[in-house]
């Protein structure tokens, strides 16, 4: 059977409801005191001091007072319940790093050393093909140069040939004309020469080249391939290590909340269901928060029930709903 307690059946359990209006508006602290004491053996922290404080002033030390308490409150990590004493289930955070994070961190480890030796066997690779483009170049441009010497020397020794047999009276005959022929075909044959001679140079070059081009393709491919296994293998290390402290945590989770249920089952002997709003420990957190409330506005006088009114959500906020109409009852 599931079982509440009302802000009315604490008070008069308290020993408070039961005294008449006047009395509880001139004796409503000393009564909460004494009241707080006899349910719960000690009386709540009070503050004596008459300085005098401006109204901002006092509203700030009561929302201080009232952060101390909650503090307090939570800061206590048992519970009485059904005269069990219950100890929080506070499980604990595993902060193990995500798959991700893993993830990124073995590839950071080994992608800085692969991106250097990818550079270096490039920039050697670079260095070998300009050396090769540039016997290209070379080989080009020698060709062009003996092609030319070739023409040169073939006009010159034409020129001699001819001007010879015109002396010889014989510009026209048919033996200088071949003369004229062997001369043009010795020199067709050497420049066919010399062509073939430079294109097979040139492509050996760029075969060279082509040769360098794959040699770094396949080097760079197996650093990949070898700096990917690295990675995997770093991952799986981690990731079975993180996976382990994981289960550590999680086994000890699982004990604490076999501990705390079986305490819970234990509080709940009474047939009352465990409610955290019912500990002995609550009902004074809640009790120390009304008297302060309390205290603080009856210190503004006549116009106590006028600014609670305005102050509601706050009042509200601290002691919900039954707890602000009750206030405002004694403030009346």
């Amino acid at each position: 059977m599931k079982k509440s307690v009302k802000l009315r059946d604490f008070l008069s359990a308290a020993g408070i409801a039961d005294e008449d209006k006047e009395t509880q508006y001139k004796n409503f602290e000393k009564t909460v005191t004494r009241a707080l004491k006899k349910v719960f053996g000690k009386e709540p922290a009070g503050d004596n001091s008459a300085t005098a404080l401006s109204a901002a002033d006092k509203k700030t030390e009561l929302q201080n007072e009232l952060d101390n308490l909650k503090k307090d409150y939570e800061n206590n990590k048992e519970h009485t319940f059904g005269g069990v004493t219950i100890k929080d289930y506070e499980p604990k955070d595993f902060n193990g790093k995500t798959d991700e994070e893993i993830k990124k961190e073995a590839t950071d480890k080994y992608e800085p050393a692969l991106s250097r030796e990818k550079e270096d066997l490039t920039e050697k690779n670079n260095v070998s093909v300009r050396k090769l483009a540039d016997e290209i170049t070379k080989a080009e441009t020698d060709k062009k140069d003996k092609l030319a010497k070739l023409d040169s020397d073939y006009a010159d020794e034409y020129e001699t040939v001819k001007n010879s047999m015109v002396k010889r009276g014989m510009g026209r005959s048919s033996v200088f004309g071949g003369e004229a022929e062997a001369l043009k075909n010795a020199l067709d044959a050497g420049k066919t020469s010399v062509t073939d001679s430079a294109e097979d140079k040139k492509r050996t070059l760029r075969q060279n080249v082509d040769d360098a081009n794959d040699e770094l393709y396949r080097k760079i491919k197996n650093l990949d391939a070898e700096t990917a296994e690295k990675i995997k293998a770093e991952i799986e290390k981690v990731t079975e290590k993180r996976d382990a402290e994981k289960a550590k945590v999680d086994e000890y989770n699982r004990a604490q909340k076999e501990k705390y249920d079986a305490q819970i089952k234990a509080s709940e002997a009474n047939g009352v269901k465990y409610d955290e709003k019912l500990t002995k420990e609550y009902a004074a957190y809640y009790g120390n928060k009304f008297r302060a409330l309390y205290k603080y506005y009856v210190g503004l006088g006549e116009k106590a029930a006028e600014q609670a009114v305005k102050d509601k959500a706050f009042i509200v906020e601290n002691l919900d709903e039954n707890g602000y109409n009750t206030l405002l009852k004694y403030l009346k």
